[in-house]
């Protein structure tokens, strides 16, 4: 994922691309993302051409991941992050992982998980927006307390149950 994310077309272990001349024409890495995808094979047969060396996806990487649907519900792409400073100001110096989950209660309840982690070591700040059907950002952040503050190296969820309308 951090290859895919960062923009690294190699998986560690690979043989980095040279930082200086061409890339070499054989034996050259095909992009992550696309190994990515292609690292399933049944436990008969052979892996193939295209899989990766190791195993992308163990059995306990996929029953955390089913548990965490379960948990707190599908990734809800109705909302978008940013990272902040203090007072609230889009601060593009700063990197904060996001991502928004949400799971129907019952027939007048929605549940949203707001899930911001910090990978730096100093203090983040990350808002969450509502998006408009059109794409835009709908005006203020989503809950009153945001801008969250992420200590660092820290993961933070926050949870509210909204009304359906």
């Amino acid at each position: 994922m951090t290859s895919a994310v960062s923009g690294v077309p190699y998986n560690p272990g690979d043989e980095p691309y040279p930082l200086t001349g061409t890339t070499p024409a054989t034996n050259a890495p095909m992009p992550y993302p696309g190994r990515l995808w292609s690292s399933w094979v049944t436990p008969d047969g052979a892996a193939g051409a295209q899989s990766a060396r190791n195993p992308t996806f163990k059995p306990l990487d996929v029953l955390n991941f089913m548990h965490t649907l379960d948990e707190y519900g599908t990734p809800d792409w109705t909302y978008i992050a940013r990272a902040t400073d203090a007072t609230g100001a889009p601060d593009n110096n700063a990197i904060v992982f996001t991502a928004a989950f949400s799971k129907q209660i019952d027939s007048k309840t929605v549940r949203t998980s707001f899930v911001a982690m910090n990978p730096g070591w100093s203090t983040r700040y990350a808002a969450f927006y509502r998006l408009n059907p059109n794409g835009a950002i709908a005006g203020a952040p989503v809950l009153p307390a945001m801008p969250l503050t992420l200590a660092p190296k820290r993961l933070q969820v926050v949870t509210h149950d909204f009304q359906v309308q």
